[in-house]
């Protein structure tokens, strides 16, 4: 629940980030993407059941979101870096939510 306030609140607010800051320390543009559409997917599969008993299913959000990150070989403090990065740069995170989108319609059509 931390790390998903924590991506309205950076989206809402801009950080400055130092020339120096902005080139070390960012997940890379593709991997990023792919975070991010495996962090929506757990937050949409966390509201489908929040009607079960609210705290497992608050666990079980962290734990997601943990999991993700360590698929990726990453860490909250890198994706809120990276998360502020594209904040202060919105065409760059648009192009990657157009990514995303894509790639989430692909799926789509592949279901059985």
């Amino acid at each position: 629940m931390k790390l998903n306030l924590s991506i309205f609140i950076c989206l809402l607010l801009s950080c400055t980030l130092s020339k120096e800051e902005e080139s070390h320390n960012l997940i890379p543009k593709t991997e990023f993407v792919g975070v991010l559409k495996q962090l929506h997917l757990a937050e949409s599969r966390f509201q489908l059941n929040k009607r079960r008993g609210m705290g497992s299913v608050k666990n079980y959000l962290t734990i997601q979101y943990d999991s993700i990150l360590s698929t990726y070989k990453t860490n909250e403090e890198m994706f809120e870096r990276t998360l502020y990065y594209y904040a202060e740069h919105p065409d760059e995170l648009e192009e990657i939510y157009s990514t995303l989108l894509e790639e989430l319609k692909e799926e789509i059509v592949n279901l059985p």
